[in-house]
């Protein structure tokens, strides 16, 4: 092995013995790789991984097919303990590989769903930031004209003034005018926000405590308040819950219903996923590569779902993709069992799943 490595030769060994597995860390140019095996189920799965030693499973497999329990026992004692334990080392890191691969497909699940709500929200977000523009511009516009017309009166006020020549009655007349005026402007003006107005909003941070109903600026449907901790409340806006700075949040009227027409986004994504979902996904035309992703995401959208049996229209072919989907499906978790469809619906070239 060392020579041929030396010469640069390419090659495939395959081998039970311990000491040319240890080679691929201490010799360059050697690399291990191991066929991988459901070791509960005791078969083989058909999927090479590489970068690792395999382990041939030799006594589990002799203990299944009913060799004699004296011979593995005996074979044992020659094998040596030092052999068994790299055996078992090598079983465990499988198992714990293969759990770790799915809780990454979970987390990936999750961030999905994450990633998606926080897109919606950025777009809520925006669309309240231009109706908030557009209505400040409107008031803009409004005390503009106010402005022009006060001008007017003040101009007009003056004027009479001056032909009254100061009669006490008409002048508290003219100024009641132009007072009644300015409460009108003050009453259109537009809301900035300034410090003063921060201020007000921090005035409700104390008073804000579990069970008062809030809501959030330039939002209609209010939510209810769980909890309060520091400077931030935890509540609940019929279903979907989140945590929110005190000063962003405002009193609001308790619903005359708890259900305010209006459901979570994680509840719609789930409504919108139900009413897409179609019980039999058709992968023929697709690459290995393509199928095994759409699978994945398939059978998580399903699991997610409750939904219990689906088929899977890869067609019969070469029979590539037929064992891609199988060996996905032998390994995962989520699935309790699948076959092949009944004759007359498909035969080989439909996979039904029974999913938990």
């Amino acid at each position: 092995m060392e020579k041929l490595s030396a010469t640069g030769a390419f090659g495939v060994v395959t081998t039970h013995y311990s000491n040319l597995k240890l080679m691929a860390g201490n010799v360059t140019g050697i690399m291990n790789g191991a066929m991988l095996f459901d070791t509960k189920k005791l078969q083989p799965l058909y999927i090479l991984a590489q970068g690792k030693p395999g382990s041939s499973f030799t006594f589990e497999i002799a203990r299944r097919i009913g060799f004699p329990e004296d011979v593995i026992e005996n074979a044992i004692g020659k094998t040596g303990k030092t052999h068994l334990d790299f055996e078992q080392q090598l079983q465990e890191v499988e198992s714990e590989k293969l759990q770790l691969e799915k809780r990454l497909k979970e987390f990936q699940v999750a961030d999905g769903f994450l990633g998606e709500l926080i897109e919606k929200y950025e777009s809520m977000k925006n669309e309240l930031e231009k109706s908030r523009k557009e209505i400040i511009e409107k008031a803009r516009q409004e005390a503009r004209s106010l402005l022009e017309q006060s001008n007017k009166a003040i101009e007009n006020t003056i004027r009479e003034i001056r032909e009254s020549q100061a009669d006490k009655e008409k002048t508290k007349s003219a100024r009641s005018s132009i007072e009644q005026l300015r409460q009108k402007i003050l009453v259109a003006s537009p809301v900035e926000e300034n410090k003063n107005i921060v201020t007000e909003k921090g005035r409700t941070e104390t008073q804000i405590k579990p069970g008062d109903w809030v809501t959030l600026e330039g939002q209609q449907n209010p939510g209810i308040v769980l909890r309060v901790k520091d400077k931030d409340a935890f509540i609940d806006f019929n279903g979907f819950k989140i945590t929110i700075p005190l000063q962003k949040i405002f009193p609001a009227k308790k619903p005359a219903s708890k259900l305010t027409g209006r459901s979570s986004p994680f509840l719609s994504d789930l409504n919108e996923k139900s009413v897409n979902f179609k019980l039999t996904l058709d992968l023929r035309g697709k690459s290995a590569e393509e199928a095994l992703q759409l699978v994945m995401k398939y059978i998580d959208d399903a699991y997610l779902l409750r939904i219990k049996e689906v088929s899977i229209l890869h067609g019969k072919g070469e029979g590539v993709l037929r064992r891609v989907i199988r060996d996905f499906l032998a390994g995962s978790d989520e699935i309790i069992s699948f076959e092949d469809e009944q004759l007359d619906r498909g035969g080989s070239g439909i996979t039904r799943v029974v999913i938990k």
